[in-house]
């Protein structure tokens, strides 16, 4: 993931407009949390979301019952039926003549 102290120097610029009671608040938080500027604070705050979010949709979380079920599915696939196989045939098909 990236962090801010491994950021390109090269940089751009992101703008925000908000109302003055969210511009005082994020005023606040940021020196409460020890920030120079609620700029900072706010590529700081918005990073950390931001690589959570990634982090959320790029892991796959199963419980231990779909584990073993999608483990099965690997070591012991179902034989191929016929639905399967014209499909299959269907995309060769369609993907070599275009």
């Amino acid at each position: 993931m990236m962090s801010a102290t491994h950021l390109d120097p090269k940089t751009e610029r992101v703008v925000s407009r908000v109302s003055p009671e969210v511009k005082a608040l994020l005023a606040q938080a940021a020196s409460w949390a020890g920030f120079s500027s609620i700029n900072q604070f706010i590529v700081q705050s918005a990073l950390r979301e931001a690589e959570r979010i990634v982090q959320h949709e790029q892991v796959i979380r199963l419980s231990l019952r779909d584990t073993r079920a999608f483990l099965h599915a690997l070591e012991q696939p179902p034989k191929a039926n016929a639905a399967l196989l014209r499909a299959a045939k269907h995309y060769k098909v369609s993907v070599t003549t275009e």
